[in-house]
């Protein structure tokens, strides 16, 4: 027997190498499916993967769609090796506190802001101009306060 697809010699002789599918999109035109190989036993079907591509980077994502697929060792079809797994969970937690953090400054800005046009208005007009204008003396809510104050 000789070796027709040196791209898939890996799988004759390490059993440790396993392969996996890319789904054709849900929306859209079928995309042709591709099998990738790994060394990563965790994956799993609906991970983001990271694989070698021809874009300007040279690495593009699939999704894995089977795991521990047969491969035709006589194919001629190249079989790449997936760079790794996207760690989405890390990705939404800073995402997350990122927006939370936002939020917070959106919310010391505008505080601020009331405050300094109060300031100026309070400044322009005579001492007794807002007298018997119960509206002047409500308070203003104070920011919101960083959880670990």
């Amino acid at each position: 027997m000789s070796i027709h697809n040196y791209t898939t010699a890996i799988f004759l002789v390490n059993s440790s190498v396993t392969a996996h599918y890319e789904p054709d999109p849900v929306n859209g035109p079928k995309a042709k499916r591709e099998t990738f190989k790994t060394f990563d036993s965790s994956l799993k079907k609906g991970d983001i993967i990271s694989v070698p591509s021809t874009t300007r980077h040279q690495v593009t994502t699939a999704m894995v769609d089977e795991v521990g697929v047969s491969v035709d060792l006589d194919t001629t079809e190249k079989v790449r090796w997936v760079i790794g797994k996207v760690d989405l969970v890390a990705f939404e937690k800073v995402k997350a506190q990122e927006d939370a953090l936002i939020n917070k400054m959106k919310n010391a800005e505008a505080h601020h802001r009331q405050e300094e046009l109060r300031k100026k208005l309070l400044a322009s007009l005579p001492a007794d101009a807002l007298n018997g204008t119960d509206l002047v003396n409500v308070a203003l809510p104070a920011p919101e306060k960083p959880a670990s104050e």
